[in-house]
């Protein structure tokens, strides 16, 4: 679960709290239901890019790689460890019950740029980009593990996939992180969508991976409607790429994530909102779980339409304005009973 600007920061860092940010009480509450659900809550909070939530902030500008960007932070300055650390500190102290945590780490599109990184890059890493952002994830990743006591750190994998094994061997990446290896394209099990070798570096370094493929959030920025099969193609091509890869990675895999974005970046507006996205989990989910049905696309689809209690299987065309208008697929949702169909019912329509 990420939170961004939703978490109801303390402190120093209550500013970045959003006006309808979650209060304790929600927080504990969301975390609650969790438990009674059997469900671990696991807090992402992002430890390079992707940091606008905070470095938007006058405050906090100076930590700031690029100083016109607020998108990441600077490696290189001791306060932003410090900003992190605290960040962890507080996600942790209101998930206790969490073993797990992710610390981000994807899109850093600004990397030793200023003068503090170019200063490092000089005289403690020969001019090495990767060195320098493998210093600091491990840095960070060291901290949950050692310091919080968490006992799997999970990090986006996407900073990661050219660098050279004798590297990640160097800065122990394996010992401290699980990789979530993720992409959203449609076919990911095509050869073009990893760099050459990429399995194999990580099978070498890494005891366990992660898949994450994605349920909703994805299409685009404004996008309102959730294309199921779009999402539920993508899903099913992690599954190819196991098996195309299976002699490296067979017994690594120890999961996949279903993504659900909420808003493409932080300064976007909300794109395929939750109601929007629950059949199109559930579909994933139930494909997932029943191996049996895996080749059998009316199975799944048959599954979801009993989970959901849909009452009806078959949509038909309707007279609108004196012009014949034929539903979108996933308009049979619809009819069906979940917590937001009321919600799903008016977008899809």
């Amino acid at each position: 679960m990420e939170y961004e600007d939703m978490f109801p920061f303390s402190g120093e860092l209550e500013i970045f709290r959003a006006p309808n940010a979650y209060s304790p009480k929600t927080l504990s509450e969301i975390l609650k239901l969790a438990a009674d659900n059997n469900l671990e809550v696991i807090p992402l909070i992002q430890t390079f890019g992707h940091l606008q939530f905070a470095l938007k902030h006058e405050k906090f500008a100076h930590l700031r790689e690029v100083s016109k960007n607020d998108d990441t932070i600077c490696p290189s300055e001791p306060s932003s460890i410090q900003l992190i650390q605290e960040m962890l500190r507080q996600i942790q102290s209101t998930h206790p019950k969490s073993k797990t945590i992710h610390i981000g780490f994807d899109e850093a599109w600004s990397i030793g740029k200023d003068d503090r990184c170019q200063n490092r890059l000089k005289t403690d890493f020969g001019y090495s980009l990767e060195r320098l952002k493998l210093s600091h994830l491990s840095t960070v990743a060291r901290f949950a593990k050692d310091v919080l006591g968490y006992k799997t750190v999970m990090a986006y994998d996407d900073l990661l996939r050219k660098i050279p094994t004798n590297l990640l061997t160097e800065y122990q990446i394996g010992q401290y992180i699980t990789p979530v290896i993720w992409n959203y394209d449609l076919d990911v099990s095509n050869s073009n969508k990893f760099p050459n070798g990429m399995f194999e570096r990580y099978t070498k370094v890494f005891p366990n991976l992660i898949f994450g493929s994605v349920f909703k959030g994805a299409e685009n920025g404004n996008e309102t409607f959730v294309n199921i099969d779009r999402y539920f193609t993508n899903f099913k091509s992690f599954f190819n790429l196991y098996e195309i890869k299976n002699d490296k990675l067979e017994g690594r895999i120890s999961g996949i994530v279903l993504t659900g974005w909420q808003r493409f970046w932080h300064g976007t507006d909300l794109c395929e909102i939750l109601p929007e996205g629950i059949p199109s989990l559930v579909t994933e989910a139930i494909y997932m779980n029943n191996p049996g049905l895996r080749t059998d696309r009316n199975g799944v689809a048959e599954k979801v339409f009993e989970i959901l209690k849909c009452k009806t299987k078959i949509l038909k065309p309707t007279e609108f304005y004196n012009s014949l208008y034929i539903p979108r697929t996933e308009g049979i949702y619809a009819y069906c009973n979940f917590p937001g169909v009321d919600v799903y019912a008016l977008v899809k329509f």
